[in-house]
């Protein structure tokens, strides 16, 4: 892991993916996560059909540019496509979690 500190659940990205279905395909991207320093938080079945499995990933970064780091790295392993990228702030969004009165 990098020396610039910890990744932290204060910053995290969840990236949706499409995998090819093929054996070893998650081992991939996991073991890619942790080469950079990142720490899984969960990984969540979204969709699939007979070719591809769409795949939730909520990885914990140091910041901004770890977790855009992450994304690159992911981008470049063959037969995985990354289909959107959120992070906790804009999730907590989502169903008006958060208000301004």
């Amino acid at each position: 892991m990098n020396k610039l500190g910890k990744p932290s659940a204060s910053y995290s990205v969840t990236l949706r993916l499409k995998i090819k279905n093929l054996p070893g395909m998650l081992g991939k991207i996991t073991s890619r996560i942790g080469e950079v320093g990142g720490d899984i938080g969960a990984i969540d079945i979204a969709g699939f059909d007979k070719d591809n499995i769409i795949r939730d990933v909520t990885v914990n970064v140091r910041d901004e540019h770890h977790g855009e780091d992450l994304v690159k790295q992911i981008e470049n392993i063959g037969d995985v496509q990354v289909i959107n990228v959120s992070d906790r702030t804009f999730l907590m969004h989502l169903g008006g979690k958060i208000r301004v009165t």
